[in-house]
């Protein structure tokens, strides 16, 4: 089908990962519209401390550190939401992919996009700084 974009929905708004920690009202990104929306239950930790770990945790979210594979807004979602609620997003969302790798198609693209990815990171000029726009 497709590797979706996640994002968490939390205190009003939703937090995803997108050149860095972004936040905006639920569906008005670039995403656009959800296609499937999972609760996954409240959290008893309050937006100050949600905001003080994404300040925490930005410079590991930052534009030179995504790849579609292996460090995405999958991932960040995971991340969150497991400092949010203590467990981790479904595994099929995390899983998509190793799903896709396993495939003959998915190891051609593969390394497409590593030799892609490799390109790009030899043009970028990093800042030094975590992108994070609450």
């Amino acid at each position: 089908d497709g590797i979706w974009h996640t994002g968490v929905v939390a205190y009003g708004y939703e937090y995803y990962y997108g050149g860095g920690i972004q936040s905006s009202m639920p569906e008005c990104n670039q995403a656009g519209q959800a296609v499937q929306k999972i609760p996954l239950g409240r959290t008893t930790k309050t937006q100050e401390e949600f905001h003080a770990f994404l300040q925490q945790v930005a410079p590991q979210w930052t534009a030179d550190k995504y790849h579609l594979l292996h460090h995405n807004c999958n991932n960040f979602s995971d991340a969150a939401v497991n400092f949010l609620l203590g467990k981790p997003i479904p595994s099929f969302i995390t899983g998509l992919p190793s799903q896709v790798l396993s495939t003959p198609l998915g190891s051609m693209i593969a390394g497409y996009y590593e030799n892609m990815a490799k390109n790009q990171a030899n043009s970028f000029v990093p800042t030094g700084q975590g992108n994070l726009n609450l």
